[in-house]
């Protein structure tokens, strides 16, 4: 047998257990080296990891909110249509009631699918359509709503609808795109940090 012991040390099999009988020596190996090697180092290594997430998300806020100061041919697009979405409470509050009652009354009606026959294969779409009659009957109701809160409505509205479309945009995109690439994960983050970013730059004007 080899003095493997003897052997210089280096990349290779590594002895990590040894057993000694009286015809035969066993040894359990494991293997030092890497498939694939060491890892390249990264383009923002050592840089960190606040200034990272900040310098990520920064410039996915810039260039979304690039594009809508475009669109609106103003340099504070953004919150151009953040300040007309919230002028529009009304209607924006009747459209996700419509939508939330029509998803409830979905789910309502799956209770009814162990019917069987016709009636179990039409519960959910008769309760979605009546749940979503009745969310488009409440525009009056929220107008009174509204007239008897204000200002309130109007100061809250900007906070209300950029938080709920923060939250519905990485709901629906952001948290897809987690394990993906770099530049796919930047790309997808654009929607979200421009809406965070449109809210901060109309807040201070809404609320003074």
């Amino acid at each position: 047998m080899p003095d493997w012991w003897h052997q210089p040390q280096g990349p290779g099999p590594q002895i990590v257990h040894v057993t000694v009988t009286e015809t035969h020596t066993h040894l359990i190996v494991e293997s030092t080296e890497e498939e694939a090697g060491e890892a390249a180092p990264g383009l923002f290594d050592g840089i960190n990891p606040r200034v990272r997430w900040g310098f990520f998300n920064a410039s996915a806020g810039a260039v979304g909110y690039s594009v809508l100061s475009a669109a609106a041919a103003d340099p504070l697009g953004g919150a151009v249509y953040l300040a007309q979405a919230s002028v529009d409470a009304v209607p924006l509050s009747v459209l996700v009631l419509t939508g939330g009652a029509a998803v409830a009354g979905w789910q309502l009606g799956r209770f009814f699918r162990g019917v069987g026959g016709l009636f179990g294969r039409l519960a959910s779409p008769v309760c979605a359509l009546g749940a979503a009659m009745w969310g488009q009957g409440t525009g009056p109701l929220l107008t009174a709503l509204y007239a008897e809160a204000a200002p309130w409505p109007g100061m809250v509205a900007p906070a209300v609808l950029a938080g709920g479309s923060a939250v519905a945009l990485w709901w629906l995109m952001d948290r897809r795109f987690l394990t993906r690439p770099l530049l796919v994960r930047w790309a997808a983050r654009i929607p979200l940090a421009t809406v965070v970013l449109s809210a901060a730059l109309y807040a201070p004007g809404a609320l003074s």
